[in-house]
C-alpha cells in the first residue's frame, strides 16, 4: 500500500511504517493487511493484521490454486498459502486459525461461503498448523473442528505437523524456505495423522 494511502485504508492514523495488502481473489472487494511494525493498542494485544470492521472471515485462494486437484492443503495465513502453492502443495489460507466457520440460525457452526467453491467429496485434505500445534490446545481445537466440518463434506482429512522438540515455532512458509517441498512430502509418519489420533483426546 502506498504510504500516502495507509491512513485512508485503516480509517485512522495508526503509527505504522508500512502496510502489505492481500486481496482475496474469490471474495470481491475484500483485502486483509499486514502491519509493519506490529501495533499494540491500549488493551495490550499485539495487532499484526488488519481487516475492515464487520467484514467477517473469508477463505484465501492463492494465485495458481487448483480447485479440481484431488489433494488440497489448508494452513493459517496468506503468506504460507502463497508459498505452499508456489512450491506445488496446492494450499488454501485461513485469515486466522478459527476463521473457517460461522454460526447458523440454530447456533451451530458451518463452513463459510467460500468453501462451497470446492467440491470436497473424496478429496484428500491435509491441515497444516504451525509447529506449536502439540503444545497449544486452542490450535488443536480449531484444527479438529475444521477437520470434522470438512469430513462432513466428504473429505478425507489428515494433519501434517513439523514438530521438533525445543525448536523455534515455524509455519509452512518457514519450513519450505529452509527445507523445500521434497522434505515436506518426506515428513515422517509420526508427523502425519488423522482426527482419531490420541492428540485430540481432550478436544
Amino acid at each position: 500500500v502506498p504510504p500516502s494511502d495507509i491512513n485512508k485504508v485503516i480509517g485512522w492514523n495508526m503509527p505504522i511504517r508500512s502496510l502489505l495488502a492481500f486481496p482475496y481473489p474469490k471474495c470481491d472487494h475484500f483485502t486483509r493487511y499486514k502491519l509493519f511494525p506490529h501495533f499494540t493498542p491500549k488493551d495490550g494485544r499485539s495487532m499484526r493484521y488488519f481487516q475492515p470492521k464487520g467484514s467477517g472471515p473469508h477463505l484465501y485462494f492463492p494465485p495458481g490454486f487448483d480447485h479440481n486437484s484431488d489433494n488440497i492443503r489448508i494452513t493459517e495465513g496468506e503468506k504460507k498459502a502463497l508459498k505452499g502453492t508456489q512450491d506445488g502443495l496446492n494450499v488454501l489460507g485461513l485469515g486466522g486459525i478459527w476463521n473457517f466457520a460461522v454460526k447458523n440460525a440454530e447456533g451451530m457452526p458451518h463452513l463459510i461461503e467460500e468453501f462451497s467453491l470446492v467440491e470436497w467429496k473424496g478429496k484428500q485434505v491435509e491441515l497444516i498448523p504451525d509447529s506449536d500445534f502439540f503444545q497449544n490446545e486452542f490450535i488443536k481445537r480449531a484444527v479438529f473442528r475444521l477437520g470434522k466440518l470438512l469430513e462432513a463434506q466428504g473429505a478425507i482429512v489428515n494433519i501434517a505437523c513439523f514438530y521438533y522438540p525445543n525448536a523455534k515455532k515455524i509455519g509452512l512458509d518457514d519450513f519450505l524456505v529452509k527445507n523445500g517441498p521434497i522434505d515436506f512430502f518426506d515428513l515422517p509418519v509420526t508427523h502425519r495423522f488423522n482426527l482419531s489420533n490420541n492428540v485430540f483426546n481432550k478436544v
